[in-house]
């Protein structure tokens, strides 16, 4: 898979903090501390404001 770089986000980036955030109830800004990137890039992209090519973990799976 070809990693899409949008600033300091990549899909894995995306993926792995959708799933920390909304599935393990891991605080943002403590995903974003642990991946170095902005916190409110970071956030957008877990709401699916931005990033919206990236699919949102399901309950079933957790992944995208």
């Amino acid at each position: 898979m070809r990693l899409r770089r949008h600033g300091s986000l990549t899909e894995e980036i995306v993926i792995e903090s959708r799933i920390a955030v909304l599935m393990r109830r891991e605080k943002t800004s403590e995903v974003a501390k642990r991946f170095g990137v902005p916190y409110n890039a970071l956030y957008n992209a877990i709401r699916g404001w931005t990033w919206k090519h990236i699919q949102m973990p399901t309950e079933k799976t957790g992944v995208a």
